[in-house]
């Protein structure tokens, strides 16, 4: 259950891949969670309405709902958890950085910790959390549990067969780092992880779990 609604707790979940590349296809707009998020803090900031338009002409390098490259597959798994209050799309340019490598990168956004959170029905929670960091971490951590316990299990449909999930890894920011660190400690399934300027808190905070 979700701590902020006793409901059933829902994720957002992307996944970036190594692709066929398709000419007839257009690579996709930032993620709608960071444009909104720019523009409401550049308006606070003053910026007219004519150049915070110009936040919708930013594009990614991926593309969206592109066929699957099996030529290496299956691919080692990347967990990329982001940091407090970070929207989606903030960390576009590295998740598509390590996928380019050969990597399935598997990102998930923390409802009530990231600024935004828009579903694929439409509906958007942009409140975040009032809760301490050991609470934050506990969570993140649930969250990238339950995330994986349904991946494994064929959540990710097509995407299932060129998972290694034999080879995962974490790879997370500030309060991800924190939550890569737990991720490691506990969970006999992820091989490595790394810490991205996110200080050692939460429950066993210290404690050594002997990976890379």
């Amino acid at each position: 259950n979700d701590p902020e609604t006793n409901k059933s707790r829902e994720l957002v979940v992307q996944v970036f891949y190594p692709a066929e590349i398709e000419s007839s296809k257009t690579v996709a707009q930032y993620a709608y969670e960071a444009r909104e998020w720019y523009k409401t803090t550049f308006a606070q900031q003053g910026v007219s309405e004519e150049k915070l338009k110009l936040l919708d002409n930013i594009y990614t390098h991926a593309i969206s709902q592109a066929p699957v490259c099996n030529e290496n597959a299956p691919y080692p798994v990347v967990i990329f958890a982001h940091g407090n209050g970070a929207p989606r799309g903030g960390y576009s340019f590295l998740c598509e950085e390590i996928a380019s490598h050969g990597y399935i990168v598997i990102m998930v956004m923390h409802t009530y910790i990231t600024s935004m959170t828009c579903f694929s029905d439409g509906r958007k929670i942009n409140s975040l959390r009032d809760a301490d960091l050991c609470s934050k971490v506990e969570q993140c951590f649930a969250d990238v549990e339950f995330m994986l316990n349904n991946a494994t299990s064929g959540a990710f449909g097509s995407l299932t067969a060129v998972c290694d999930f034999k080879n995962i890894s974490i790879v997370g920011h500030s309060l991800g780092g924190m939550t890569t660190a737990q991720v490691c400690r506990r969970d006999k399934r992820v091989k490595a992880g790394i810490n991205l300027d996110g200080t050692l808190w939460g429950i066993d905070s210290t404690k050594p779990f002997y990976k890379p």
